[in-house]
């Protein structure tokens, strides 16, 4: 141990050798060795840090560069999916390609009901019990629809899977079945369509089965439906006023019975040709694809009306004979107003059918309906509607004038949306109902035919 080094443990202080007797060349070329032991060291080391460094850069930009060309490939698989089309949901599941011209919609609904049917089994030729109740499957719908070639050339095929129960034939399975061209340019808002399509008669008709205010069309409505027919329409669709003309075989109705559409049969007319107009006053035409109108929603206003001339017995029938022997005439006027939470709807219709057959002959008929709603909260809507039916007593041989009253609500599980709706109602008869569902009218829950009869239906729907 260096002498200095030992003092200072005693608490001296000294001068060390090295600064006191030894040779100063030797002393000074160890420091030297020494010291350029150290700058080497300090050296490297820098090097090393330095090195360092550099490697942590240059994986750093290594890192970088691979996440760019990741996201560049992820960017690129998703061009190319975009490219080659691709599938979803945007208010119907959907599959097409990138261009738009070609695509694929499949839209469905389903209606479950719970009814519940009051009647005096004493006052009635339907019924034995007072009380009677069921489930029925009333709508299983598949819509397949959406554009080829381009977006001008449209079609919808439209299946009606439900009512299981009601033993009807394969041929009331296909309800929509058209193709449609609409024009552009200075055509623009012009459009024909050809196939098998419901005639553009009644307001109510023309409103999907599950956006309707009650659980199912009123007792009116039901008794003038027309049905599905073949034939070609032509329309025009502008911003203020739409119109639609059809040329078909012609419809059902309650005088003649039977369905038109049946190729070359007594229910087709020899003429059949249809007309629809409408006003628009405010709002926008997808504010009437429904009765509703939610909170928050802008005011909306039209006014139309509607003819129908059927012709038939100048044609032949391979079910014998010739088309059916009759003229009908049936016309429509109505009015559907929306406003912010509330809603309000009127409509008349009137027929009159000349040399019906066996049926009636020169029978007339008029129908009225007013109805309404308003929504107490987001989610649920109260609602309110009443029906006149006044016949001919050539046609009924007894009662003439028939009234009904319906009060409900509906509950939207997904606010501002028809796509899950609960809705209850009941529907009363005032008076002695009409006798025979073949009227149009069993679709309502009414048994038909006793004084004061009255149902509880329940209804959960399932739009997409």
């Amino acid at each position: 141990m260096l002498r200095g080094a030992r003092d200072a443990d005693q608490g001296v202080t000294r001068v060390s050798e090295t600064s006191r007797g030894s040779s100063p060349f030797r002393r000074d070329k160890g420091y030297l060795k020494m010291s350029r032991t150290l700058k080497l060291l300090s050296t490297t080391g820098a090097a090393l840090s330095l090195s360092s460094v550099a490697m942590a850069q240059s994986a750093s930009l290594d890192i970088d560069r691979a996440y760019a060309a990741e996201l560049k490939a992820d960017a690129s698989r998703h061009a190319s999916l975009l490219q080659s089309g691709g599938s979803g949901y945007d208010g119907a599941f959907h599959i097409g390609d990138a261009s738009g011209n070609n695509r694929l919609n499949i839209n469905g609904h389903l209606a479950t009901r719970w009814i519940g049917n009051f009647t005096d089994e004493d006052d009635s030729a339907v019924v034995s019990e007072g009380f009677t109740h069921g489930f029925e499957q009333q709508y299983a719908t598949l819509s397949f629809n959406g554009n080829v070639v381009n977006p001008q050339i449209t079609f919808n095929i439209s299946m009606e899977l439900g009512q299981a129960d009601r033993d009807e034939g394969i041929s009331d399975i296909l309800r929509d079945a058209w193709a449609q061209y609409e024009f552009e340019g200075e055509g623009e808002g012009f459009y024909v369509r050809w196939g098998q399509f419901q005639v553009p008669i009644l307001n109510e008709e023309n409103i999907h089965n599950g956006k309707q205010l009650a659980v199912t069309r009123g007792p009116v409505n039901e008794f003038f439906q027309p049905s599905w027919s073949e034939g070609i329409m032509l329309g025009y669709l502008a911003d203020s006023f739409a119109v639609h003309f059809a040329a078909t075989d012609g419809v059902r109705n309650n005088f003649a019975g039977g369905f038109a559409g049946v190729p070359y049969s007594g229910s087709d007319g020899d003429i059949a040709l249809s007309f629809r107009g409408d006003i628009k006053f405010s709002g926008a035409w997808e504010q009437f694809d429904d009765f509703t109108s939610f909170r928050g929603s802008d005011t909306a206003f039209k006014v139309g009306g509607g003819l129908h001339y059927h012709s038939g017995g100048d044609t032949g029938s391979t079910v014998g004979g010739v088309t059916a022997e009759q003229t009908y005439l049936m016309w429509t006027i109505d009015a559907q107003y929306e406003a912010d939470g509330w809603n309000l709807a009127a409509g008349y219709i009137g027929s009159d059918t000349d040399e019906a057959g066996a049926m009636a002959t020169d029978v007339a008929a008029h129908g009225f309906y007013v109805q309404g709603g308003v929504f107490v909260s987001d989610q649920w809507e109260l609602f309110g509607r009443w029906d006149a039916l006044l016949l001919d007593d050539d046609f009924t041989g007894g009662e003439e004038d028939f009234h009904y009253l319906t009060v409900g609500t509906n509950y939207y599980f997904v606010p501002e949306s028809h796509a899950v709706k609960f809705t209850g109602d009941v529907l009363w008869a005032f008076d002695e109902s009409l006798s025979g569902a073949g009227l149009g009218q069993g679709d309502t829950g009414m048994l038909l035919g006793t004084d004061g009869e009255w149902a509880v239906r329940l209804q959960m729907s399932l739009l997409f």
